[in-house]
């Protein structure tokens, strides 16, 4: 059984602060005192992807950058899922978690969180096994997997990745912002080309323009991926104007675009930065570094 407690006692024995997770079945962790304020009490609501972006700024924020506190949030929601089934408690977790894999900067420990994440969506898929989320969510965690691994590492990965994303889009290619299709866009960038891999820059591109109107002008992450496409193409200037234009053309609505926006304008920063000092290299991924604020 995995388990992961919130104490930072744990972080030092390996264990990664996913307050009480466990699979399968309910461990209940000892809450730390800080958190017997704030997000230990906040409602349960309050960490809805589909919440006002302000509520993201003073709800959610003060929080997600924090890993032994967002690791409470996701353990609190996927103890509500194993407890009530409730679908969107389950989806909220399993999104959540790629927060809390991005508040670290160590390898090991985000391949750990990458696994912990495919168990959850396993275990979802097989509760619901229609529904798309199990099929997205297992992708983006192999993804994310594979990401710390390092794209040359982790080839053997890509028929796995592929297979659920392509599932996931004939389910529902518009799910969460059609971002199974901007998966598939940045996996023809990122990898290499045949026969090594699946990498394609002109298959990049065209995934990207499928899922431009579901995301462009409210999901960050699209228009630093577009940026990505652009180098890519050989237009660094094209690339670097795409960057500059993030924090005014992007208009955040809710908290999953609010946090979205919120680390890609650093990230799109530390990217624009390799741009220009010329250590910039496509097997370079902005999600590598630790996440940070940019507002």
């Amino acid at each position: 059984m995995v388990q992961v407690y919130v104490s930072r006692r744990n972080f030092t024995s390996g264990l990664l602060g996913l307050g009480a997770l466990s699979l399968p079945g309910v461990a209940l962790a000892v809450l730390d005192p800080k958190l017997k304020h704030g997000v230990a009490t906040l409602p349960i609501e309050s960490f809805s992807p589909e919440s006002p972006y302000e509520r993201y700024v003073n709800d959610m924020q003060p929080y997600a950058f924090d890993s032994e506190l967002w690791g409470y949030v996701v353990g609190r929601l996927w103890r509500h899922f194993e407890l009530t089934k409730a679908i969107w408690a389950g989806e909220w977790a399993m999104g959540h978690l790629f927060v809390q894999w991005r508040n670290y900067d160590n390898n090991d420990s985000r391949i750990k969180l990458a696994r912990i994440g495919q168990k959850m969506s396993l275990k979802f898929k097989s509760i619901y096994p229609e529904h798309v989320g199990g099929y997205f969510w297992h992708a983006m965690h192999v993804g994310l997997e594979g990401l710390a691994r390092g794209p040359l590492n982790a080839l053997n990965m890509v028929p796995r990745y592929m297979a659920d994303l392509t599932e996931a889009n004939e389910r529902d290619p518009n799910y969460y912002y059609a971002m199974g299709t901007l998966g598939i866009a940045k996996m023809y960038l990122k990898l290499p080309s045949p026969p090594v891999s699946l990498g394609n820059p002109e298959s990049g591109f065209d995934y990207l323009e499928r899922c431009r109107a579901a995301q462009e002008g409210h999901f960050a992450q699209w228009h630093l991926t577009k940026a990505e496409a652009l180098i890519q193409k050989g237009d660094k200037q094209a690339a670097i104007r795409e960057i500059d234009t993030i924090r005014t053309t992007v208009k955040p609505r809710n908290g999953i675009e609010g946090y979205i926006y919120d680390v890609t304008l650093h990230d799109a920063q530390l990217m624009k930065a390799r741009l220009l000092d010329g250590t910039y290299s496509k097997y370079w991924d902005p999600l590598l570094e630790r996440a940070q604020s940019g507002l």
